[in-house]
């Protein structure tokens, strides 16, 4: 009976050592999975650091190239509000450029027109002129006034300058006035023809005293200087 124990003891014994073994083994082998799997997922995750430095150095760039297209969007900005101004500012100079060529179209216009009249007026007296037999004035004529009191006599500042005189062309006097001096005082003209007695004609009587009519003063009017 002490043999049969013994023997039961001993199997025991060499079953629980069996098991043991086979429980080291096991754990073993899980050690070994689980060392496995740490490598693993050690070697994923530093797989995963890579991608995600990787994915950080791609967006860097990213992001520098994006500040220096926002850089060059800026200056281009600046451009362009700078080419607008530019392009307002040649507006304005244009419309200036504009409204100075109306208003010298208009006073061209305006020339022209008085330009016009006075040379259908002068044309007016030089046929008024070759009927009746004095003289014609020269074809320079002062230049014509735009001023309306400009049309009238000097000294009343009324009647219109309706008579020109010979040979100068200078349009500076009234009917009246003329018909009123000459029945008083003769005009200088009249008074060096009648003072010439070598047969020189009218013409150079008033040549020779052109001087004279710049001196002479009507009867009435003090001279201021």
């Amino acid at each position: 009976m002490a043999d049969t124990l013994k023997e039961e003891a001993a199997a025991e014994s060499q079953a629980v050592s069996i098991a043991v073994v086979a429980t080291a083994e096991r754990l073993r082998a899980e050690q070994n999975a689980a060392e496995a799997t740490v490598a693993e997922v050690a070697e994923r995750l530093r797989l995963q650091r890579e991608a995600l430095e990787a994915t950080a150095d791609r967006l860097r760039m990213e992001q520098e190239r994006l500040r220096v297209e926002v850089a060059v969007a800026e200056q281009l900005r600046a451009e362009h509000e700078a080419a607008q101004a530019m392009v307002e500012w040649l507006r304005c100079e244009r419309e200036a450029a504009d409204m100075n060529v109306e208003q010298l179209r208009a006073e061209q216009g305006a020339v022209e027109a008085e330009v016009a009249y006075y040379t259908q007026r002068l044309e007016e007296v030089r046929a008024q002129l070759s009927t009746s037999g004095v003289p014609s004035p020269p074809a320079a004529v002062a230049a014509p006034a735009s001023d309306a009191e400009d049309t009238l006599f000097a000294l009343c500042l009324d009647a219109p300058k309706d008579h020109i005189t010979v040979p100068c062309g200078h349009q500076c006097v009234g009917k009246a006035a003329v018909a009123g001096w000459r029945a008083v005082q003769p005009l200088p003209g009249a008074r060096a023809e009648a003072e010439t007695n070598d047969g020189s004609s009218s013409e150079e009587a008033w040549t020779d005293e052109d001087d004279a009519f710049d001196d002479w003063v009507p009867p009435g009017r003090v001279d201021e200087a």
